[in-house]
């Protein structure tokens, strides 16, 4: 009788531990998954008012591999995007920088490349964004990414 208690406590310890690390996982893979959703939802704002701003833009700046890139918008005001303390940031003619990117993502690359800038080459300009990067501090618990999009101007620069 003794003998067969210690057995089914034992068993039951075995099978709770294995309950728990299962349990501790799953929360550890859904606090992944959220990181995860924050970065893709906020690098998604981010890259779609880069890309509304640049397509609608003109007098690109000519770059290639460059961290930072100017143009036109409509009205005449100039606007640069660039890397700076691992975050992207926007510069609007007369006013100061504004970071686009939430402070808890870590931006280690931002490189533009314009193809069909100068004007008079008959080509639709066309820029290329290439983003890399990380969220989250603590290294066990960092979401690395890397996105490329690209954008053409709405004319053909003339």
């Amino acid at each position: 009788m003794l003998l067969e208690m210690i057995v089914s406590v034992g068993l039951f310890s075995v099978v709770m531990t294995i309950g728990m690390v299962s349990l501790l996982n799953i929360v550890n893979a859904n606090k992944r998954a959220q990181s995860f959703k924050i970065v893709a939802n906020n690098l998604n704002l981010a890259l779609e008012s880069m890309s509304r701003d640049i397509r609608f833009g003109y007098d690109y700046e000519d770059v290639y591999g460059a961290n930072s890139f100017t143009f036109t918008r409509p009205g005449g005001v100039n606007v640069t995007y660039s890397l700076s303390g691992g975050s992207v940031f926007k510069t609007v003619s007369g006013f100061p920088a504004a970071s686009i990117t939430a402070v808890d993502i870590v931006i280690e690359n931002l490189s533009f490349y314009v193809k069909g800038a100068p004007v008079g080459d008959n080509l639709q300009p066309k820029v290329i964004i290439v983003i890399n990067g990380y969220a989250g501090y603590e290294s066990g618990e960092k979401t690395y990414f890397a996105l490329q999009t690209s954008v053409s101007q709405r004319f053909i620069s003339s």
